[in-house]
């Protein structure tokens, strides 16, 4: 995950989303997902790195389960410290106003949320709620990985 991440790996992408397809893409077209949306980089951040390694999971996902992808849907408002280096408490309020969704997602009943990482869930709280404040009445959560500690 670190080369993907940081290492400028893309090609990772694919295998994940196969991997992904093969355990689990039954069960997310059985769930009725409309859309899939990766969580958003600052982009500032984006910019420096070239590439969201959660969009990259998120589009090559989406086109191999033939279902939209919407990396605009949700936009991240402004630079969090990352994740990695805070305790539970402080990737709380680090998330707090983070993340803003884009007004057309209230068109999508059900959505697929996906990250690079899961480690507290903070991130994907953070982010869904966003999302259920637009109108979107189902979102379900896919990460790559688990974080330490899981």
């Amino acid at each position: 995950m670190y080369r993907f991440k940081y290492s400028n790996r893309r090609e990772y992408a694919s295998f994940l989303a196969q991997e992904a397809v093969s355990l689990l893409g039954d069960w997310i077209v059985g769930c009725g997902v409309e859309a899939v949306v990766p969580v958003p980089l600052y982009k500032g951040k984006q910019k420096r790195r070239g590439y969201n390694q959660a969009g990259l999971f998120a589009g090559k996902l989406a086109k191999m389960l033939r279902l939209s992808y919407e990396p605009a849907a949700l936009v991240r408002m402004r630079d969090t410290t990352p994740q990695k280096v805070l305790d539970d408490k402080e990737r709380k309020n680090n998330l707090k106003s983070a993340f803003q969704a884009a007004d057309f997602v209230v068109k999508y009943k059900c959505i697929l949320l996906v990250d690079d990482i899961y480690t507290t869930g903070s991130t994907a709280e953070a982010a869904a709620g966003e999302l259920y404040a637009a109108g979107v009445k189902k979102i379900y959560f896919l990460a790559a990985c688990i974080g330490e500690g899981f």
